[in-house]
């Protein structure tokens, strides 16, 4: 029968006596040269958006987390796929500026399509992105209908793209509008997002 919970000498002594001592110096900004304090929230910091979340889906299509490969391109993707034709998902990730940023500066994330064969009709996409506080419903940036690329390849939004920034509680999401059909995947990476 397994054991759950830390067993005998699982720990060195330093570990048990003062459990997370360590974590807590780095947090409070650690004055060893050799620990780096984090920086996530400092003003040019980049940070790797969270799983997506999948919506708006039509019966036939499904939306997973894909294992990162490993030796390839290296992505973790959440991927879309459509099980006949004419299938739209929406795959949303969430962001939030620190109290010490300010601004959006620029997303980057990759993307790549499988069009089950078909060389005239890829899956096809569209990247938006919303902010909290905007005057209206509306994304602050919306790119055009583009079809997916058969490699991966990397999309980046500037910050002179955006139309406004986040404000009250800074919370902003980065949303691609799929449209695929039968036997069609794509793939697309969790954003990074340079904020400032």
């Amino acid at each position: 029968m397994p054991k759950y919970g830390p067993q005998p000498n699982q720990f060195s002594q330093a570990s048990a006596t003062r459990p997370g001592q360590a974590i807590s110096s780095q947090l409070a900004g650690s004055t060893n040269p050799d620990v780096a304090s984090p920086d996530w929230d400092s003003p040019g910091a980049e940070v790797l958006l969270g799983p997506g979340v999948f919506g708006n889906p039509t019966a036939q299509i499904s939306g997973d987390s894909v294992f990162p490969d490993l030796v390839g391109d290296f992505e973790a993707y959440d991927r879309v796929e459509a099980f006949s034709d004419s299938q739209s998902i929406d795959i949303a990730w969430s962001g939030r500026l620190s109290d010490k940023q300010e601004r959006i500066f620029k997303i980057r994330m990759n993307v790549v399509g499988d069009s089950n064969g078909s060389p005239t009709t890829p899956p096809t996409f569209v990247i938006k992105v919303y902010a909290e506080g905007a005057t209206t419903a509306n994304p602050i940036f919306e790119s055009a209908v583009l079809d997916a690329p058969s490699v991966s390849t990397e999309f980046s939004i500037d910050e002179v793209s955006l139309t406004a920034q986040p404000i009250n509680q800074k919370r902003y999401h980065v949303v691609v509008e799929c449209s695929l059909d039968d036997g069609q995947i794509l793939d697309c990476s969790r954003p990074f997002v340079t904020q400032e």
